[in-house]
């Protein structure tokens, strides 16, 4: 154990961030933390009024010396960490804090009032929500946005709504808006707009993004609507609000539905798609983004593991809080470690861990730096991680014992997490030999994600000094960060792919050759796999592909000039025309009587026989969007309407 008396407290917190941060080695006894030989009183604040009979008293001392509270001894831990819980009385309750060395210190705590009586008063009740005879409409302001039943503070949610979200506002309730559907989200939220245009689904696609595991539902439409997913064992149901269906799905094989049926809830305004999930296929997670004239349906398949152990899992790791924000502090406040600098080095244990079983690791932060909670979502929602988890140190109200109520707690938001949720944290118990509670469902940024298994776990409470005493020491965080990773490790094994090598990883029955540089390269054209009789080439990160064939996919007429060597396509629809000539870097596109050229990675060529096109700057220059999904080798095109 580390005693160090006289080093100046800058110095301590430089050395201590210097260590901290740094990637886990060899552990050491003890963060440093330097007697205060002083007595502190953390929590609560002095003349701190409630209404309830106790309080606790949280605070360190200097560890040499016994300490005494009105004239009774206080516990203390090693560091002179201590908690008392104590009963207060109508009016202006002091406690004295001492220490034989003359230290003293005290603190008045008020009790007014009453805690108990009144009732909620505040429920919520049908009956009091305002319906508008003229609906509003409004878009959802940004990601990940609480969506509810009732306009309460009940932790039972729906999905989460993105960013873009269209809707019908029937009424209001308070701070709430009520939605086409009849449920809630808070009027901050949500941008009101104009009525738009009614809104139809035009096609139905399927597409692969197999560089993350997902395969991808794309229905075309003009509004982005409100939408509602429901998951059970062997379906989910996507229901559109204020929203027909005027097409049937353009079918292929793909590893997750063997068929998606359509049902029309004219009564409620919606249409409702059921994909009913292959026998013994899993679904790791779903979502829902806004993509170019598409409402996409993401789902996320268990991770297909390319190599030994966990090659080809993708982990994400958060450290809670950092910089400015410190999150709680424990007994001594901000002359100790701070939650901040206990949850980057158990993640970066955790991390350690994982990565040397081949996982890759997505960290929030790695340094003592500060990150916004919806920028720590948009990075779950970018990557869509096989498993993500957030670290952090618990924390309670004064008004709870801080003597009893210590340990491991984990939380999540919706049922699809539990599995993953109850797994893990036993593991984690288990093997950082601490006690844990059940579980507890709760409304959290970092837990109010889809797209995975996330869950958000409370290595031990800040608030507890037997529970600081021990998450101070290195010997625990690295046995607790290891832990998470083991833990999470076995998760991913357990619903991981095997024999990664001979899966097929798109949606569209594309084998799957050991070698992923020598498979055929497959191109998509809004969900269906184009057929060519030359296969495609890349060359210089271009794709190059039979003129004819691609031009007549986008419904273009071309005319290739074979004594000048250039071609002339015109694409009607969008009023377009394309000229090309062989070997030429520059492309023209002539639309509404305005020309410009554009620069070819690659330009045309003769290979076989054959005049080969590139298929990005062709698809792109007649209004497509073009992306190419490497671990497959596809290039996935969508036309776009205007």
């Amino acid at each position: 154990m580390l005693k160090i008396k006289k080093l100046q407290p800058t110095l301590l917190l430089i050395i201590a961030l210097a260590l901290l941060l740094a990637v886990p080695g060899r552990a050491q006894a003890y963060m440093l933390y330097e007697n205060p030989q002083r007595i502190i009183l953390n929590t609560p604040a002095n003349n701190y009024t409630t209404a309830n009979a106790n309080v606790s008293i949280l605070g360190a001392c200097d560890w040499t010396q016994p300490l005494y509270m009105n004239g009774q001894p206080v516990s203390c831990t090693e560091h002179g960490f201590f908690a008392v819980y104590v009963s207060l009385q109508p009016g202006e309750n002091t406690f004295n804090f001492s220490q034989p060395n003359g230290n003293t210190k005290s603190i008045t705590i008020k009790r007014q009032g009453s805690s108990s009586g009144g009732g909620s008063g505040g429920s919520f009740n049908w009956e009091r929500v305002t319906w508008y005879e003229t609906p509003l409409w409004g878009t959802v302001k940004s990601n990940n946005i609480t969506h509810r039943r009732q306009a309460d503070s009940s932790q039972s949610l729906l999905n989460a709504l993105a960013k873009g979200t269209t809707s019908r506002i029937i009424g209001e309730y308070g701070s709430y808006y009520c939605l086409a559907d009849r449920t809630f989200i808070y009027k901050n939220n949500v941008n009101l707009i104009a009525q738009p245009a009614a809104n139809q689904i035009t096609s139905i696609t399927i597409t692969p993004r197999t560089a993350q595991n997902c395969t991808e539902v794309n229905f075309k439409a003009a509004v982005n609507a409100l939408y509602k997913i429901e998951s059970e064992q062997g379906q989910l149901r996507f229901t559109l609000y204020d929203t027909s269906n005027a097409c049937q799905p353009v079918w292929a094989d793909n590893p997750l539905f063997s068929d998606i049926q359509i049902n029309d809830l004219s009564d409620a305004g919606a249409v409702q798609y059921v994909f009913n999930i292959k026998p013994d296929t899993f679904v790791n997670g779903y979502y829902v983004e806004f993509r170019e004239g598409y409402i996409v349906l993401g789902l996320k398949q268990p991770p297909q593991l390319t190599g030994t152990d966990l090659q080809g899992a993708v982990i994400l790791l958060d450290a809670g809080h950092g910089g400015a924000d410190g999150g709680a502090s424990g007994p001594p406040g901000s002359a100790g470690p701070l939650e901040k600098n206990i949850n980057l080095v158990i993640t970066n244990y955790a991390k350690a861990y994982l990565e040397n079983r081949g996982a890759t690791v997505i960290m929030t932060r790695t340094d003592d730096s500060e990150l916004s909670l919806s920028a720590r979502v948009s990075l779950i929602l970018e990557h869509k991680p096989d498993l993500s988890i957030s670290i952090h140190t618990n924390s309670i109200a004064e008004t709870a014992d801080y003597t009893s109520i210590k340990g491991l707690r984990s939380y999540y938001t919706y049922g699809t997490a539990k599995s993953a949720v109850d797994f893990i944290t036993q593991r984690v118990s288990q093997y950082a030999g601490i006690n844990q509670t059940t579980p507890q469902v709760s409304n959290l940024a970092l837990t109010r994600i889809e797209n995975t298994p996330a869950l958000l776990l409370e290595n031990a409470f800040i608030s507890s000094p037997s529970d600081y005493e021990m998450m101070i020491q290195s010997e625990y965080q690295q046995r607790f960060g290891e832990a998470v990773g083991q833990a999470a490790a076995e998760y991913i094994l357990s619903i991981a792919r095997p024999d990664g090598g001979a899966y097929t990883v798109s949606t569209m029955s594309q084998a799957t050759a050991s070698d992923p540089a020598n498979r055929p390269i497959t191109v998509y054209l809004d969900g269906q796999p184009l057929s060519f009789d030359v296969e495609p080439m890349l060359q210089n990160d271009s794709t190059l592909v039979p003129l004819r064939v691609i031009f007549e996919a986008l419904q273009a007429s071309v005319s290739w000039n074979n004594q000048t060597k250039d071609l002339t396509a015109r694409h009607p629809a969008t009023d377009t025309n394309i000229y090309l000539a062989l070997g030429s870097p520059q492309m023209e596109i002539t639309q509404a009587g305005q020309t410009r050229s554009v620069t070819l990675a690659t330009p045309a060529a003769i290979v076989n026989g054959r005049v080969l096109v590139p298929l990005r700057a062709i698809s792109e220059g007649f209004g497509c969007s073009v992306s190419w999904e490497t671990e497959s080798r596809s290039v996935v095109i969508r036309t776009i309407e205007d």
